[in-house]
């Protein structure tokens, strides 16, 4: 049955204390708004708790204030008894600042230098009583620092202030040379040879650095510039051709009509297929291992180092050396005269070595030139026969001493050179080393 038809709620009863008694049970007592939820009792507890807390905060701070005021007091008195020292203090005084600078590290060698005029100085100097009490502020603020503040903590103004009135001080005063007042024993001597020899390496680094940068930038447009821009060289002289120069002249082969038979060869390669089977580089590094390859064993193991570098990391022509190394190959690998083309590949690689890239890469597509009609072709027709023969022929230079005369009788009856011509030819080849 329903004795509240009104549905009124029950008055809420009080809450507990929130506080606990010394026992440590909960509080039993009927806590009040008034009190922040506690009992009378706990409330006068916790408000005494507050009082002796506030006490004993103003307890402390008065006794740094007191013991700020003490050390500040004592510093003046430093201060003013500075004329009054012993030579022991000035000694001191004199340790104390170059520990500041040597353990600190302090930038700036005002300190070393102060350090050297309180070795040096005379305590008669007119300037004697301002250096000291100069010092002294400096020493004050670090070893005596009335906040007991370390060296990193200490305000950069408050620094600065004591840092300013030495300097102008030092001004006023001789200047001495760290290095020669000094003993080679002293910490300060040794703190200030480690300084500058850690200048020096900075300056002999950042050198280095602004060399290197140069050079990569030097580099990098040489670069841009063997891609992008049209490689032109000197024409041969009005009235006939230089002969004993153009024998000599290994980059020949980066005239423009060169250039422009290149570019075609290159695209005539790259159109080509590759067989999904062939390994370019194993193939050719074990090809050139054979005995077949006229090359000793550093000239070998430079041409396939050579050969790798630029497989991989050179470009020319818009064209990746490795992808129309990939075609010459496929080319070589499964033609009649495998062994000749093998020869040749290695004697171009070979007189590529510290070209700039179109040249390597004209290098590379020459190998194929009277073998491959194709690509004949375009060099036949992009170069004149006569220039032809000088590019091919100043690739003799990479020949050995020994063979230069046989190989370059093979090109003088390829090309059909007058027998009156050959020895101007040919006398320049074998003088050159």
């Amino acid at each position: 049955m329903n004795n509240n038809p009104e549905n009124v709620p029950p008055p809420a009863q009080p809450a507990l204390c929130t506080a606990y008694t010394a026992a440590g049970n909960p509080c039993s007592a009927k806590g009040k708004a008034e009190y922040d939820g506690l009992c009378k009792i706990h409330h006068n507890q916790a408000e005494r708790a507050r009082e002796q807390q506030v006490q004993a905060q103003a307890a402390v701070e008065a006794e740094r204030v007191a013991k700020r005021n003490r050390i500040l007091q004592q510093n003046q008195q430093r201060i003013d008894n500075a004329t009054h020292a012993s030579v022991d203090t000035f000694y001191r005084y004199a340790r104390l600042i170059s520990d500041l600078w040597v353990t600190h590290r302090v930038p700036t060698d005002l300190l070393a230098s102060a350090y050297c005029c309180i070795r040096r100085l005379s305590v008669r100097h007119v300037e004697w009583e301002a250096l000291i009490r100069a010092v002294i502020a400096v020493i004050n603020l670090v070893a005596f620092n009335p906040d007991e503040l370390r060296w990193a903590d200490i305000p950069e103004a408050d620094k600065t202030a004591v840092f300013n009135n030495l300097r102008t001080v030092m001004h006023r005063l001789p200047a001495y040379n760290v290095l020669q007042v000094l003993k080679s024993g002293d910490p300060v001597h040794i703190e200030f040879t480690r300084r500058r020899n850690a200048e020096l390496e900075a300056e002999r680094v950042a050198r280095e650095a602004q060399r290197e940068a140069a050079r990569q930038a030097r580099q990098v447009e040489f670069n841009r510039q063997q891609r992008e821009e049209a490689v032109v060289f000197r024409r041969d002289p009005e009235g006939g051709i230089d002969l004993a120069a153009l024998a000599r002249d290994e980059q020949s082969i980066h005239r423009s009509s060169v250039q422009n038979a290149t570019q075609k060869a290159v695209d005539i390669l790259s159109a080509r297929p590759i067989p999904a089977e062939m390994e370019a580089l194993v193939e050719i590094t074990v090809a050139f291992n054979d005995n077949i390859v006229n090359l000793c064993k550093r000239e070998k193991e430079s041409a396939l180092l050579e050969l790798t570098n630029d497989y991989y990391n050179t470009m020319a022509f818009n064209k990746q050396y490795g992808d129309v190394l990939d075609r010459v190959w496929a080319y070589i690998r499964v033609h009649a005269e495998r062994s000749e083309l093998v020869r040749r590949l290695a004697q171009e690689v070979t007189g590529g070595i510290k070209m700039c890239v179109n040249g390597k890469m004209a290098h590379l597509v020459n190998t194929l030139y009277a073998y491959d009609m194709e690509i004949t072709a375009v060099m036949q027709n992009e170069k004149p026969p006569r220039e032809v023969f000088q590019a091919k022929f100043a690739t003799l230079l990479s020949v050995p001493l020994a063979e230069r005369t046989a190989a370059a009788a093979t090109i003088f009856n390829e090309f059909h050179i007058p027998e009156d011509e050959r020895g101007e030819w040919l006398n320049p080849l074998l003088e050159a080393e």
